[in-house]
C-alpha cells in the first residue's frame, strides 16, 4: 500500500505494533473454587473464622476474590448461628495455579476445616454479577 493511502487511512490501520520480545497477557479469567469442609469441623471453623475474613481483606481489595461466602447445611434461621458446611469463592486471577496458591494459604485449608481432597477450582464466566 502506498504511503498516501496508509497515511488517508491511518485510523482503519491503527494496531499496535509488537517487537518479536513483546508478550501478549491473555485477559485474567474467572475461577470458581467449591471449598467443602471436613465432616464435623463447625467448631474449627469458628474459631478460626475472623483470621480467615481478616485473611481474605488484601485478596478482596486486589481483585483476586471478588465474591465468597459460606455454604451451608440449610437456611438462615432468625437467632440461630449458620450450620455452614464449606465455602465458595470466585477469584479473578490468570491461572489455576494463582487461586490453588491463595486457597492453600487460608487458615481454614492450613487449618484442616476445607476437605482437600473435594476442593473444586475450575473456570467460571458469569453471567451476571450483581453486588450486595
Amino acid at each position: 500500500m502506498s504511503h498516501l493511502l496508509r497515511t488517508a487511512f491511518r485510523p482503519l490501520f491503527a494496531t499496535r505494533t509488537f517487537t518479536t520480545t513483546s508478550r501478549i497477557m491473555a485477559p485474567k479469567q474467572e475461577w470458581m473454587a467449591i471449598l467443602p469442609d471436613y465432616a464435623g469441623k463447625l467448631a474449627e471453623r469458628n474459631q478460626v473464622r475472623a483470621d480467615h475474613l481478616k485473611d481474605t481483606k488484601p485478596d478482596v481489595e486486589s481483585g483476586l476474590i471478588v465474591l465468597g461466602g459460606a455454604m451451608l447445611e440449610e437456611p438462615i434461621k432468625e437467632g440461630v448461628p449458620p450450620k455452614m458446611k464449606g465455602s465458595v469463592l470466585m477469584c479473578v486471577a490468570n491461572t489455576e495455579e494463582e487461586v490453588w496458591d491463595r486457597v492453600k494459604k487460608d487458615v481454614y485449608y492450613t487449618g484442616d476445616v476445607w476437605d482437600k481432597e473435594k476442593v473444586q477450582i475450575f473456570p467460571f464466566k458469569s453471567a451476571i454479577r450483581q453486588g450486595l
